[in-house]
């Protein structure tokens, strides 16, 4: 047959190693030793030890490659190729003895920081034990270094079936998908870097670090990568200014798409806006776009029907492309949203609750068929009882309501949207540019929002209670809490609680039963949040009518009283404090964000 079979013979006695290439049908040719222009065979080893085998396939840039085989400590060399030592493109064998039993580490680096795949050839390596089973395959997929450890001796799940040397030296069984990036800089790009990993963050696949992009100001770049296929990774994006790309200085955004063109929004898989501070993640999966649209529907009463699960455009947390979920952890929300006659302009985001990680989305664009429409989607989240946020955003700044139709949207856990007591928060279209509510999802821990586990029907009417509160610049000195008139606190959100939310609105969701109530908005800097550093105010609503509405415009806090329902009606006294309370959970004072950028006055 033809095939390539390896032989190595090692003398303990002169420690003298020759490895040969053997081709049946032709002459053995005995390759040269390691160090000479023909680097395919390792010096002979210089301790006894368990054979082992590596083979690799270098890329068009042989000079850029080096390994080496260390102890877990990196305190013992066994063997090493530095760069600069490989010359040509070619499949070379190495060979090595270790102490059978010792957990070694395998370490690639490459000086041009792309690894030895794709673009350059299709490089890999394999590591093989003395009997020809095979410990490492993998792929050249990865940006200045990779490292891979193993235990030295011959794999106890897997009985010898081949030669006691690998009998042949093929590719190995990954395969890889093409994998699109597009960037959207502001006019401050040297600041931005992003790089590609794995979800445990041991492999850097590619890596375009800050300062990459610095002559390409307010750009859009497209890079397009090979990525294992089906495989999770993170997108990690930096901001060395600290304000990431996003609105101030530009619109900038990060769109990923499956395959080798940006231009086809249907194979989309996430999109994200730069509005983030220092650092953004975005996990998604190598591999094709969901091919399903969501589903739409006249009434937001057919759901089981007509909900779209087509999971989501940008998670690798919770998988349905096969039609199923792979993550019992997940948990389904559902959107249920009326479009107006601008539907392009609207897109929407489901992110962690600091805005680091985006779990769904849906970009501008991808409602553009859909004008005065109503929309009912199910993606899934995590279940892990976090908090959440929920971002919709109208590009043109006029929400969805009201001249060019009367837009709204609401958001439920499970399928059934006419459970009442499962929505998460209702919204109207007139959110000008864009509106944040923050909820949880999966795991709610007990609360008085919760119904009784004892009926299917709560015992006490609870009513909803919209809470806007849009911060100044420092959102993280903010805070609020709502408490019954005998000073029982129901729901807390105390300075910090907000951090990383600075100039945005936030709109919450508490439901409440019949009754008075206490509404305290807290400051930890006894500035307020309006008006010297942003104007900052807060809003309660009701069933559409207005209970509460106060700029910011206080010391360390102001107490009002509001009611809900039928209850006996007193005073809606109101009191601000210019002395500092004991705020629980809150911040010290002292913690006072900086946001002083680090740029010169005549950059342009």
């Amino acid at each position: 047959e033809d095939q390539v079979a390896f032989c190595s013979t090692f003398d303990n006695g002169n420690q003298n190693g020759v490895a040969s290439l053997l081709i049946p049908g032709k002459a053995s040719h005995t390759l040269a030793p390691a160090g000479t222009n023909s680097p395919t065979v390792s010096h002979a080893p210089t301790w006894d030890g368990y054979p082992l085998t590596l083979l690799i396939q270098l890329d068009d840039f042989p000079r850029e490659t080096g390994f080496s085989i260390t102890s877990a400590d990196k305190k013992i060399i066994y063997l090493e190729r530095r760069q600069g030592y490989y010359e040509k493109s070619q499949l070379v064998v190495e060979k090595v003895q270790i102490p059978e039993g010792v957990k070694a580490l395998l370490t690639f680096t490459d000086e041009g920081g792309d690894g030895i795949c794709c673009e350059n050839g299709h490089g890999y390596f394999q590591l093989y034990s003395d009997q020809g089973s095979l410990i490492l395959d993998e792929s050249g997929i990865f940006s200045n270094g990779v490292n891979r450890t193993f235990v030295v001796g011959e794999p106890q799940t897997l009985p010898p079936t081949v030669s006691s040397s690998p009998t042949v030296s093929v590719a190995p069984s990954f395969n890889v998908f093409p994998i699109t990036i597009a960037v959207q800089l502001d006019q401050w790009s040297d600041e931005t870097g992003f790089s590609i990993q794995s979800i445990d963050g041991s492999n850097t696949f590619y890596d375009w670090p800050t300062g990459s992009f610095s002559d390409q100001s307010s750009d859009l770049i497209f890079e397009t990568v090979l990525l294992p296929r089906d495989t999770e990774v993170i997108l990690r994006v930096t901001d060395e200014g600290g304000d990431g790309f996003c609105c101030l200085y530009g619109e900038g955004y990060v769109k990923i798409y499956a395959g080798e063109s940006a231009e086809d929004e249907s194979a989309l898989l996430a999109f994200k806006s730069a509005e983030f501070e220092s650092d953004l993640s975005i996990i998604f999966q190598a591999g094709p776009a969901p091919s399903v649209s969501p589903a739409t529907t006249s009434s937001p009463t057919d759901s089981a029907a007509k909900t779209s699960s087509n999971g989501l455009t940008s998670s690798g947390w919770c998988d349905t492309r096969n039609g199923k979920l792979v993550d019992d952890t997940c948990v389904e929300v559902t959107l249920v949203m009326e479009l107006d006659k601008f539907s392009a302009e609207t897109s929407w985001f489901i992110d962690t609750n600091d805005g680091g990680t985006n779990f769904a989305s849906r970009p501008d664009g991808y409602y553009a068929e859909m004008q005065s429409q109503k929309i009912i989607e199910t993606v899934y989240l995590p279940d892990d009882g976090g908090k959440y946020q929920f971002k919709i955003v109208d590009f043109m700044g006029d929400g969805t309501c009201c001249w060019a139709g009367n837009g709204w949207y609401s958001l439920y856990e499970g399928r059934n949207i006419e459970d009442e007591s499962s929505q998460l928060f209702y919204g109207q279209g007139d959110f000008g540019r864009e509106r944040t509510h923050l909820f949880v999802a999966g795991n709610m821990p007990a609360s008085t929002t919760s119904p009784p586990t004892h009926s299917p029907q709560p015992t006490v009417t609870k009513y909803a209670v919209e809470v806007n509160i849009k911060f100044d610049d420092y959102s993280s000195q903010t805070g609020w809490y709502i408490a019954s008139v005998d000073g029982t606190v129901l729901v807390d959100r105390p300075p910090g609680y907000y951090s990383g939310n600075d100039t945005l609105t936030v709109v919450e969701n508490v439901r409440l039963e019949p009754g008075e109530y206490q509404f305290s908005a807290l400051d930890a800097n006894g500035d307020g949040f309006c008006c010297q550093h942003g104007i900052g105010y807060y809003l309660l609503n009701f069933n559409g009518d207005t209970l509460l509405y106060q700029q910011g415009r206080f010391e360390f806090s102001r107490n009002e009283i509001f009611s809900i329902g039928n209850p006996p009606r007193t005073s809606n006294a109101m009191a601000s404090s210019k002395s500092a309370p004991f705020l629980r959970g809150s911040i010290p004072s002292s913690d006072e964000p900086s946001r002083k950028r680090k740029h010169v006055d005549n950059k342009k």
